[in-house]
């Protein structure tokens, strides 16, 4: 069969690059009274071309549609000059329409290159057509149908102009029927009405044997008997059966639709089931509501037509789960969602998840209690349903955290006690690191000591700190003197032993402590000593004019 395309397909392509040449000669000499016309109207029960031995070729107006049925000696190719002007055009307006025993088809634009050449590029199927065909072979004979839109051969007006080739495999040639395209013509006349017209009889280059099919032949036969005795009368085809098992289903559902049919030689059922036998059925899925035809013809032409209405409903999805496991959840946590879907096109879910599948399971994990909606939106609308996740939020931890003592003489130890609920990690800095909720830790702190307690929980974190003093031995009070140029007011800050302008005796004691001017109209105390800087740094505010000195007192607390 491939052989057989190939082979048809390639003297297709060549017997038209031959005739392109012919017909720039053919389009001039017709330039000014046109290609030779042979007008063709539709009939009934008889062919409307006989070309003898070689093909006869039967032509019904279907309304929006014409049917052509060719039975011929060989494969018959259609040619269709679109825009009527005489010649193949280079602009790629005109047609051809091949069938094969297989039932495919090969419908090209005939287009010319530039050197005014058949472009043999041409490929099957790059035309967007609505043409069907019905291919039956046996040995040399074969019978095309073809129902082709009107609008598809004739963009305008009330005719189509055609020609046709039957070409001979045997043989390897193919002849040209009424002439080569599109010198001469056959003008198929639309009918609305059906008017018959008497077959228009085609000069045959080349007599072929006859080898129809017994049961074409008895069907012609039948026609032959009707014409010489005119008391033979066919009655029109009768429909006994053209019914769905289900006339009305959901859409993605399925139903039968089933027929019988007596008295005819031809059945097709549209839209795209096409010819069909006499009597079957067949599974039917439309996705939308759908009218069904079934057009039966008798042996003289008569034409019997019944229509079926197929609807098709969509209801909206149904959400058969959506839910949470669990549905109750401590901030931190994660609990995971599933859902279920049936009817949808697109399924979101928010907040947070956006587009998904019509199933599936997400983990989430909300920071506080969250409404999530599942939208499913389908041909049949729009559902939604919603989920309440619960999240409770934990207290923020408690610390209970003291020393025993509370302060210390160098060289002295303290016990460190603390007692933590609500933390699930704990650590004290320095020295101790990680620790458990509740414990005790003795310390010996060389210098006066600030300790941290860190505790973190679901309920977020808590600090606390601790200071624990350390005084030198011996010593409980003392005083440091200050000398230096006053030029009205001057800041002086004291580190410990040292000051940051002019002289400084003695020290700070480093420990918890009282200041004392020895004058407080020239001196005051901008900033004392503290835990945070281990009480050694004094801020002072010095009031004078020239050489100063300030003599400060302090005293242990």
């Amino acid at each position: 069969m491939l052989a057989l395309k190939i082979i048809a397909l390639g003297v297709l392509v060549l017997t038209v690059g031959v005739v392109i040449h012919e017909l720039g000669s053919n389009r001039k000499a017709n330039k000014t009274s046109g290609p030779d016309i042979f007008d063709i109207n539709p009939t009934v029960g008889k062919p409307a071309i006989e070309a003898q031995g070689a093909m006869n070729v039967y032509f019904s107006d279907l309304g929006s549609q014409v049917e052509i049925r060719i039975n011929a000696h060989g494969m018959p190719i259609l040619y269709v000059d679109v825009n009527k002007d005489g010649a193949v055009d280079a602009n790629g307006a005109d047609l051809s329409y091949a069938g094969f025993p297989d039932g495919s088809t090969c419908i090209q634009r005939l287009r010319l290159n530039s050197e005014g050449k058949l472009d043999q590029s041409a490929a099957c199927g790059n035309i967007a057509n609505s043409a069907t065909a019905h291919v039956r072979r046996s040995q040399d004979s074969w019978d095309v149908t073809w129902i082709i839109p009107k609008q598809e051969l004739s963009p305008k007006g009330d005719n189509a102009h055609i020609a046709f080739q039957i070409f001979n495999e045997n043989e390897q040639r193919g002849d040209y029927y009424p002439d080569a395209p599109f010198s001469k013509i056959y003008r198929l006349r639309f009918s609305p009405t059906g008017a018959v017209s008497p077959p228009i009889r085609a000069s045959s280059p080349s007599p072929v044997p006859s080898t129809t099919p017994v049961g074409e032949q008895r069907a012609i036969d039948e026609r032959l008997a009707e014409d010489k005795n005119p008391s033979v009368r066919f009655d029109p085809p009768v429909i006994t059966t053209f019914q769905a098992e289900k006339d009305s289903i959901e859409r993605g559902s399925t139903t039968v639709l089933r027929w019988s049919v007596t008295g005819a030689t031809n059945v097709k059922i549209g839209p795209n089931l096409g010819i069909l036998p006499a009597q079957g059925e067949r599974t039917l899925s439309p996705t939308e509501t759908t009218q069904y035809t079934l057009i039966a013809q008798g042996h003289a032409g008569q034409v019997t037509t019944r229509q079926l209405t197929l609807r098709v409903t969509s209801s909206p999805p149904s959400i058969s789960s959506f839910l949470a496991e669990p549905a109750s959840i401590n901030k931190g946590s994660s609990t995971l969602l599933r859902w279920s879907v049936a009817g949808a096109a697109t399924v979101r879910i928010e907040p947070g998840l956006g587009e998904s599948q019509v199933q599936g399971e997400r983990p989430v994990s909300p920071e506080q209690t969250t409404l999530y909606t599942l939208t499913a939106e389908g041909p049949g609308g729009r559902t939604s349903k919603q989920l309440t996740i619960n999240v409770a939020v934990p207290p923020s931890p408690s610390i209970n955290f003291d020393a025993e003592p509370s302060s210390l003489i160098q060289g002295q130890s303290t016990t460190l006690r603390w007692k933590v609920s609500g933390a699930s990690r704990i650590s004290i800095e320095p020295d101790i690191g990680t620790a458990t909720t509740s414990g005790s830790r003795s310390v010996k702190p060389s210098h006066t000591t600030i300790y941290t307690l860190v505790a973190e929980g679901p309920g977020g974190s808590m600090t606390r700190e601790l200071t624990v003093p350390v005084s030198a031995p011996g010593r409980t009070s003392g005083q440091i003197i200050w000398t230096g140029n006053v030029s009205g007011v001057q800041l002086v800050t004291i580190d410990k032993d040292h000051a940051d302008v002019g002289e400084l005796q003695g020290a700070l004691p480093g420990l918890p402590c009282i200041i004392q001017p020895s004058n407080e109209k020239k001196v005051s105390v901008a900033s004392t000593p503290g835990p945070r800087n281990n009480y050694e740094r004094l801020v002072l505010r010095v009031t004078g004019n020239g050489p100063t000195k300030v003599v400060i007192k302090w005293s242990l607390q």
